[in-house]
């Protein structure tokens, strides 16, 4: 802090965290006088603090995933823009906005879920209509013990609506580069983590002409929940099982079983709709992933909650086409720059760009992925690269 001593105010609930930050600030500017740091540093909840400061500057780490009393979240949603769930980063943040002065500057790290998880979409939207977000590095998993990626935002409160002009990002990779142009921005997603030369091909690929989604001419399905694996699954083939996928048996393509199960559905906790997993033919897909891994069943296999299933219904579209097109570089690269999500969310899924095809083009993917299909993906990258460099040019054909 370069601040002058005067000008500092703390607040946690945490006594020892007061204590020590008391001491650090009274060693740093060598004032040793206890009661100028407790009229500055105090034990308090900063939600329902009285006092108002309205600072130029807040810094912290706000409290993630705190158990609040069903008391407390009933006043929490007359106070602030929160939906069912209420997670306090999310309280603390809004409240530092409302409190913060006109310019003033707000650097927080938080869970890099809070840039795409819709619980925290009102958050966001609050930061869209009187904030700038003038920087954003991404830590990756930087807290021992604790399997949660995270962020440093940096916002600044303009008082009138966000614009990416000047946002700098530094990724993982400590690649750091700076947003030009001033981007359309999605509440539902705070997706900055590309260049603007990423962001004008994503742009590209939602503008094709003749697109598709699968957003309400397509079935959805989760996997079975069966509430005790150890109990229920077996690695043994018997008479009286069968095969039932998990994510890690789904590969671009094919899928390779390695669990069986009795199949009754009574047993479970979870079981989607019966002719769901016994459909003709479906895809099935990775559910914990960073980028959409897609397979193709016609054995009416059963699957995990580890392992969903899609079955499109567009009229005109072979399902073959469709996990081609998921399954392609292109797409992925789509996927992991709009949404950047560690989950294979139905959500994102419906609103993928699917290039209409021809019906030569299709016959000729369609036909490359049944080679891949005969093979068992066993030495096909030649085929992989040839559906990329199609799937690729049906995105890029500007008359497509």
């Amino acid at each position: 802090l370069d601040a002058e001593p005067d000008t500092i105010y703390g607040y946690d609930i945490d006594k020892l965290a007061v204590t020590i930050a008391k001491l650090n600030l009274a060693l740093k500017y060598k004032i040793s006088n206890k009661n100028f740091w407790d009229s500055h540093i105090k034990t308090c909840d900063f939600l329902n603090q009285k006092e108002k400061i309205n600072p130029d500057y807040i810094v912290g780490n706000p409290p993630w995933g705190y158990n609040f009393s069903e008391t407390e979240k009933q006043n929490f949603r007359k106070k602030y823009k929160v939906g069912k769930n209420i997670e306090s980063f999310d309280l603390v943040l809004q409240q530092s906005i409302f409190d913060l002065n006109n310019n003033g500057v707000i650097t927080f790290v938080l869970p890099e879920a809070f840039l795409n998880v819709n619980t925290h979409k009102s958050t966001r939207e609050i930061i869209s209509s009187c904030c700038n977000i003038e920087y954003i590095e991404y830590l990756g998993d930087i807290f021992d013990g604790v399997q949660c990626p995270s962020i440093i935002i940096k916002l600044k409160k303009t008082g009138k609506p966000l614009c990416t002009k000047g946002l700098k990002i530094k990724d993982k990779t400590d690649k750091i580069f700076i947003i030009k142009t001033n981007r359309p921005v999605i509440n539902s997603e705070f997706s900055f983590n590309m260049t603007d030369e990423e962001a004008s091909l994503l742009q590209q690929m939602e503008n094709i002409k003749n697109k598709i989604t699968l957003k309400g001419c397509s079935k959805f399905a989760l996997g079975i929940v069966t509430g005790d694996n150890k109990k229920y699954l077996s690695s043994i083939k018997t008479d009286e099982n069968e095969a039932i996928l998990r994510g890690t048996d789904i590969n671009n393509f094919i899928y390779t079983p390695q669990k069986y199960i009795k199949f009754n559905p009574k047993n479970f906790q979870q079981v989607a709709p019966l002719e769901l997993y016994r459909a003709k033919e479906k895809l099935v897909y990775k559910f914990i992933s960073k980028e959409p891994v897609f397979a193709y069943d016609n054995k009416q296999t059963l699957t995990l909650n580890s392992c969903n299933i899609l079955i499109p219904e567009i009229e005109g579209i072979d399902i073959k086409y469709i996990m081609a097109v998921l399954n392609s570089d292109i797409v992925r690269f789509y996927y992991k720059k709009r949404f950047n999500s560690l989950k294979i969310l139905r959500s994102h899924l419906e609103n993928i760009p699917i290039p209409y095809p021809d019906k030569i083009t299709q016959t000729k993917i369609v036909s490359i992925t049944d080679k891949i299909l005969i093979s068992k993906g066993l030495n096909c990258e030649g085929l992989e690269q040839k559906l990329n460099k199609i799937i690729s040019k049906l995105y890029m054909d500007i008359n497509h």
